[in-house]
């Protein structure tokens, strides 16, 4: 291996450590959560514990806060995808229950950071 390669891997690495970085750290603290349904958003701090029942589409949502998260609980869709998304607790986090028009997102003070689930070309 000559000094060439060494600095082409030694790059690569450093370059490898910075884009995880930068694209796969956590975001920052969660402050509130908008809750869209029917043409209508509110937003609520994630501080005080609740549910809320908003109405879709098709019939109600009931979204929960509980300790600093928010999630559907309920909800009028056929599939319960929105249910099966679980907690979210981090900026940048969103639900959404389209066949009833519901959408769950959480924000905080800071810009959010993008996370990905995964990235294909």
């Amino acid at each position: 291996m000559t000094h060439a390669d060494k600095a082409a891997l030694g790059a690569s690495l450093l370059m490898l450590v910075i884009l995880y970085a930068a694209c796969w750290s956590g975001s920052g603290p969660a402050d509130e959560v908008t809750i869209t349904a029917g043409g209508k958003t509110q937003v609520l701090l994630l501080n005080h514990d609740r549910r809320v029942i908003v109405n879709g589409l098709l019939g109600k949502s009931i979204i929960e806060i509980h300790h600093g998260r928010a999630r559907f609980v309920a909800s009028s869709c056929n599939g319960k995808i929105c249910i099966h998304a679980g907690w979210l607790a981090r900026t940048g986090d969103t639900a959404a229950c389209v066949p009833n028009g519901v959408i769950v997102s959480i924000s905080g003070d800071d810009s959010p950071a993008t996370r990905y689930d995964a990235i294909n070309f």
